[in-house]
């Protein structure tokens, strides 16, 4: 069982997160998938990294059926602008 802190900076570690707290409880993709009510197919895209679109309340679902919590924590400072966030922040675009 995972008891301590892991870093996910991304989707693909995310899905690695989940694949080992799964497997050190013994279920197999399509076990754990019934007990979190969501498809095979999603929590393999998810173990993947694969699954781009995964809501709160399905990732929540699938952390409480491995047994994890999701910790929020600061990294120091603001996230590097994107050209994203310029465009939606340029003036002219409220």
């Amino acid at each position: 069982m995972i008891t301590r802190s892991t870093l996910l900076p991304d989707l693909e570690s995310l899905g690695r997160a989940i694949r080992d707290a799964r497997k050190e409880l013994g279920l197999t993709q399509t076990q754990a998938a019934q007990l979190s009510d969501v498809s095979p197919r999603l929590w393999n895209e998810t173990e993947l990294g694969k699954r781009h679109q995964l809501g709160l309340d399905t990732a929540f679902r699938i952390l409480h059926t491995l047994g994890l919590d999701l910790l929020v924590s600061s990294r120091g400072g603001p996230a590097p602008t994107t050209r994203r966030t310029r465009e939606r922040d340029a003036p002219g675009n409220a």
